[in-house]
């Protein structure tokens, strides 16, 4: 998605006004695209590094400019939309046993990303974009470990984009 003047982006930014007045409900694709940041970092090493974790913010930062047709906004708005990304992943796993974490959450990343693949503005460029940030986190700690590389190249599959690594 483009910060061009189009029908869907009018769409993706009405939505900001809705969350903005909290009237909005369910997730959007900013919120999931928050998820698979957070998946892709925490899930191929169990942590999640300061570095990586700054990288994400940044990013959401910048896809929240578009999301909001950026329009003047409070400085906290980013992080508080971010939070919900946060809450969501963390709120997965309530109740179930560890085992089944990872399970999980990657059920619900697999189904987010469907759901973005299936909007009328996604296209490949979007799609690259995408890969592109999630290999920015995994370089955000100045390695990129085995898994990290297999996640993000199973990613870009299901994008059907190119594989990075």
């Amino acid at each position: 998605m483009s910060s061009k003047n189009t029908p869907a982006n009018k769409v993706m930014q009405s939505r900001y006004l809705e969350w903005k007045l909290g009237v909005a409900q369910g997730y959007d694709w900013l919120d999931i695209i928050n998820f698979i940041l957070i998946f892709s970092a925490e899930i191929t090493d169990y942590e999640l590094a300061d570095s990586e974790l700054e990288k994400i913010k940044e990013l959401n930062k910048e896809l929240f400019v578009e999301w909001s047709g950026n329009k003047d906004f409070e400085p906290n708005e980013p992080g508080k939309k971010l939070k919900i990304a946060f809450n969501w992943y963390n709120g997965l796993i309530k109740d179930l046993p560890e085992e089944e974490w990872d399970q999980k959450r990657t059920d619900v990343c697999l189904n987010s990303a469907k759901w973005l693949m299936n909007q009328e503005w996604f296209d490949k460029d979007f799609a690259k974009r995408l890969i592109k940030y999630v290999c920015e986190v995994a370089e955000a700690d100045g390695q990129v470990i085995e898994n990290e590389k297999g996640n993000t190249n199973a990613m870009a599959q299901i994008f059907g984009v190119a594989q990075p690594y």
